[in-house]
C-alpha cells in the first residue's frame, strides 16, 4: 500500500514537471519508510526530475566522511522514535526539485535537537533552508 501512495505522489510531482520543467517543488513530510525503500525511491524518482534529499543531521560537529565511500556520512539523521523496538530511524524527509535545489544551503539544514524534543512527538523536527533571491 505505500508503494502505491508513493507511486500516486511521484505522479503528481511527475505532473508538474510536464507542465513545468523548471517547477520549483519541495516534497515533504513522514514518509513511513527509510532511504532504501522501494516507496522512498518511487517519490524520489530518477532521471531528469529526480528530487533531491535534503538528509538533515545534528549540528553536533560531525563532519568525518564514511570509510565506504558509496554510503551516506556517519552523520546523526534520525527524526522517528519507536518505543516498542527502543530504534531510531529517518523516515521524515525534504526533498528538492532540481530547480530548487541550486538554491539549496546546505550548512543551514539540520534536524533540530531541542530538549524533550518527544513531548509533542514520536519525530524529530527537520529544516531545510533555502536562499532563493526572490
Amino acid at each position: 500500500m505505500r508503494l502505491s501512495e508513493a507511486n500516486i505522489l511521484r505522479g503528481i510531482v511527475d505532473n508538474h514537471f510536464k507542465t513545468d520543467p523548471g517547477a520549483r517543488l519541495i516534497v515533504l513530510g513522514d514518509f513511513n519508510d527509510v532511504k532504501n525503500s522501494d516507496s522512498t525511491k518511487a517519490i524520489i524518482g530518477h532521471g531528469r526530475f529526480r528530487l533531491t534529499d535534503t538528509r538533515p543531521a545534528e549540528r553536533n560537529g560531525d563532519n568525518v566522511l564514511n570509510p565506504i565511500p558509496r554510503f551516506d556520512p556517519r552523520n546523526v539523521t534520525w527524526t522517528h522514535y519507536y518505543g516498542l523496538e527502543d530504534s531510531y530511524s529517518r523516515i521524515d524527509y525534504i526533498l528538492l526539485s532540481p530547480a530548487l535545489a541550486r538554491d539549496w544551503v546546505t550548512n543551514e539544514t539540520y534536524v533540530a535537537t531541542v530538549p524533550n524534543w518527544g513531548l509533542g512527538s514520536d519525530h524529530r523536527p527537520i529544516v531545510v533552508t533555502l536562499a532563493t533571491g526572490d
